[in-house]
C-alpha cells in the first residue's frame, strides 16, 4: 500500500483513520477495558493492550537504559525520549560546524 493513499480503515469507536488494517486493529486495543488487556507486568501487575508497552513499564523495575547517545552517552529507558535527545544533538553539532 502506498502512503499517500488516504487512510480508508476507521475506527468503528471513535472515527479515526488508518492506512492499515493492522494499524487498525493494534488501535482498537486501546478501547478495550483495562481488566481486558492481556500483558500484565509480573512485578507490579499494572496491565498494558500491547507487549511493548508492557515492555516499556517492565524498565521502570528493571532501570534498564537501552538507548545510549551516540555523542554523550546518556542513556534512556524510553525510544521517544532518546530520539528527542538525538535530534537536539544532531541540531546543536550541525549548528557547532557552521561556526
Amino acid at each position: 500500500m502506498k502512503s499517500h493513499e488516504p487512510p480508508s480503515h476507521i475506527c468503528s469507536e471513535c472515527g479515526k483513520a488508518f492506512r492499515s488494517n493492522f494499524s487498525l486493529g493494534v488501535h482498537m486495543e486501546y478501547h478495550k477495558r483495562p481488566d481486558e488487556w492481556k500483558f500484565q507486568c509480573s512485578t507490579c501487575g499494572k496491565k498494558f493492550p500491547l507487549k511493548d508497552k508492557m515492555t516499556e513499564h517492565m524498565r521502570t523495575h528493571t532501570k534498564e537504559k537501552p538507548f545510549v547517545c551516540q555523542y554523550c552517552g546518556e542513556k534512556y529507558a524510553h525510544r521517544h525520549n532518546w530520539r528527542n535527545h538525538m535530534k537536539l544533538n544532531i541540531r546543536r553539532n550541525l549548528d557547532m560546524r557552521k561556526l
